[in-house]
């Protein structure tokens, strides 16, 4: 049947109706798109696919990848950037409208740079013909990365790729690890080559350590303006004691502890503890200190601060976590999420125990894909 695409809605689909005016989400749908679709039956969410594009909108673009829509990496290289930004502004409003409960939502600011080059790491599969690349949408078919490289890639890692691809013997299925640091390529599980077990970056002025299979923001781009974000909602202070939360390696906690009076960071994965611990030596930073707890465990208590933190996992926070902060009572919560659902119904539980969003910014840390960060600042009220 042909229809219009109206709007793209969380998971990067694209909403329109049918003929009943019943509600069909397609993959690769542009609001204004008239499209010929297909479309299976079912009681819940009908989800359909695109047959023919039968007049495009003007927010339609020519993807530079020639495997985009094969790919499971990407979702929006067919969509004019600027309208990408949009549409996740309106994704994050309308999570927070229905997941979190808000009435009055402030001004989503928007944090962006180029959307093509920016990305600093990969896990880059193998099978025993040679071919390496990513997995097809919905399946483990094995897309070959393109001669030309993956657009979205640091182009340090697709000209390592190239290097290698005659190189390695794959005579086996598997995967490897690849990561750039500032000096240079870092690497795991490249059949017949050393690993390396840590990746160097320079950040906000720092020289920071972190193991090759442990979490590092992945948008080389927006790292630094990331945390100047959280830096300018936290208002450091002398005399603050400020909690870092799923602090990981000590990014940012250690960014922002020379403005504070003492940084205290709490992660579950101990090898990212140690990290963080040497990197806080390594750059001469005597106020911060580094502890491990299972943050989604049976946490009690926390030690007494008044501004707080936290970045964690898709997962989100749970009710026992924000209860215990909730009691600790800090003045400031600076939210960081990669994923808006999770990140909207913390809010939701947050405004029950007495703190409201006051400011909050759309990171598009992941460019191209349905993926958006969202930082959020949290007060009394």
């Amino acid at each position: 049947m042909e229809t219009r695409i109206e709007k793209i809605v969380h998971g990067g689909y694209g909403l329109c109706r049918l003929e009943d005016g019943k509600v069909c989400l397609v993959r690769y749908g542009v609001p204004g798109d008239v499209v010929d679709i297909e479309y299976g039956e079912g009681k819940g969410t009908v989800f359909g696919w695109i047959k023919t594009v039968v007049k495009p909108s003007e927010k339609r673009t020519e993807p530079p990848c020639p495997v985009f829509m094969r790919c499971g990496g990407c979702d929006f290289q067919h969509v004019k950037y600027e309208y990408e930004l949009e549409a996740k502004r309106g994704i994050v409003k309308e999570d927070l409208k229905r997941l979190g409960g808000l009435d009055r939502i402030p001004e989503l600011k928007i944090l962006s740079s180029n959307p093509y080059g920016y990305r600093n790491h990969a896990q880059i599969s193998f099978d025993r013909r040679g071919v390496f690349g990513f997995f097809a949408r919905d399946s483990h078919g094995l897309i070959q990365i393109p001669d030309e490289g993956c657009a979205i890639l640091d182009p340090r890692i697709n000209d390592f790729l190239k290097k290698i691809r005659d190189r390695v013997q794959f005579n086996r299925r598997g995967s490897f690890r690849i990561r750039t640091g500032f000096d240079r390529v870092y690497k795991k599980g490249i059949p017949g080559v050393d690993d390396d077990k840590y990746c160097i970056h320079k950040v906000c002025g720092l020289t920071l350590r972190t193991g090759i299979d442990d979490f590092f923001q992945i948008n080389r781009y927006l790292i630094e303006d990331w945390i100047e974000v959280i830096r300018n909602y936290i208002e450091p202070d002398k005399n603050d004691i400020l909690l870092d939360l799923f602090c990981g390696s000590g990014v940012i906690g250690l960014a922002i502890a020379r403005e504070v009076g003492r940084v205290m960071g709490i992660e579950g994965n101990g090898r990212a503890v140690k990290n963080a611990r040497y990197n806080s030596q390594q750059n001469g930073i005597g106020n911060a200190s580094f502890s491990r707890a299972d943050l989604y465990g049976s946490v009690r208590d926390l030690e007494e601060c008044n501004k707080v933190i936290v970045n964690p996992p898709r997962a989100g926070l749970t009710e026992g976590l924000i209860d215990v902060l909730v009691e600790i009572n800090p003045q400031i919560i600076v939210y960081s999420s990669c994923d808006s659902s999770t990140f909207s119904r913390d809010i939701k539980y947050f405004l029950t125990r007495g703190y409201m969003l006051s400011d909050a910014t759309v990171v598009d840390m992941f460019p191209r894909t349905r993926h958006v960060e969202v930082v959020g600042k949290l007060v009394r009220f």
